[in-house]
């Protein structure tokens, strides 16, 4: 399956952020990203954007993964959002957990 059109992945960003965050998460700049590769996606703070890895969803699926890697995303742009640290603290772990959010994504093989 190809990368989702922009509209699809604001569109599951709208519903993640009702399902899960009440809809007061800043909705962030979501782009895609063909160079980066050490993870699935990318949180930033300072751009107020998620960046999605092009090389990871093709590997693993688009339909198996997006959704996981957005929320993931989400949780420290809400983490940050409240003012809170943002990291893979023990908060982001518990927050992570109550909504079954994975913690880490899958590997990814060496190039």
């Amino acid at each position: 399956m190809p990368a989702p059109a922009p509209e699809g992945i604001r569109s599951l960003f709208a519903e993640l952020n009702v399902r899960h965050f009440g809809g007061r998460l800043r909705e962030p700049v979501v782009r895609m990203s063909g160079r980066l590769r050490a993870s699935a996606g990318m949180a930033d703070y300072r751009a107020w954007a998620i960046r999605i890895s092009i090389p990871y969803h093709e590997l693993h699926g688009w339909d198996a993964e997006l959704s996981d890697t957005l929320l993931h995303e989400m949780i420290h742009l809400w983490l940050s959002q409240q003012g809170r640290p943002s990291g893979h603290t023990p908060e982001f772990r518990r927050l992570a957990q109550r909504l079954r959010c994975p913690r880490y994504a899958k590997r990814m093989p060496p190039r």
